[in-house]
């Protein structure tokens, strides 16, 4: 490819030239949640999604303290699980877009509530009966027992 026409690959009219950002992001933000207040169904599903955002990212901050202080494994460990993680929640993203056929769908909130609930609870009774190792690395691991069950709550947890 000539540069002339990389060139012109690259340049790119505005779609909307006139379109002005607001420079104070407070106001803007209270002046979109007066909107959405307007609209009750609305703010609730906007609540539902903050909160399960809320969720996952404190489970995410804790999954190398749970490495360390439940299972007792490596670094390599605390990789994994956050593999099982980044698997599960690509897998539930998908599985939402195909039980909501591409329509917004407001019963698959309190389906994804309950599903959290039961696979952090599943995670916890399982991972309480884990005989933690001593810095092990992954192939210890996979021989522990209840070490696929802890991968698998792991993924459905999110």
């Amino acid at each position: 490819m000539a540069e002339s026409e990389a060139n012109a690959l690259i340049k790119a009219s505005p779609p909307t030239p006139k379109l002005s950002t607001p420079w104070n992001p407070l106001a803007h933000t209270m002046r979109v949640m007066y909107s959405v207040w307007q609209t009750p169904s609305v703010f609730y599903y906007m609540i539902a999604i903050s909160w399960f955002w809320l969720i996952s990212a404190a489970f995410l901050t804790q999954i190398p303290n749970f490495n360390h202080d439940v299972l007792g494994s490596s670094g390599e460990v605390v990789t994994l699980l956050l593999c099982s993680f980044t698997v599960g929640t690509a897998l539930g993203s998908l599985l939402c877009k195909w039980l909501s056929r591409g329509r917004i769908e407001p019963g698959l909130v309190p389906l994804g509530a309950i599903g959290i609930t039961c696979a952090g609870l599943a995670l916890g009774f399982s991972s309480n009966h884990f005989r933690t190792l001593s810095n092990t690395g992954l192939i210890p691991f996979f021989n522990s027992p209840r070490s696929y069950f802890n991968l698998l709550y792991m993924a459905l947890f999110s």
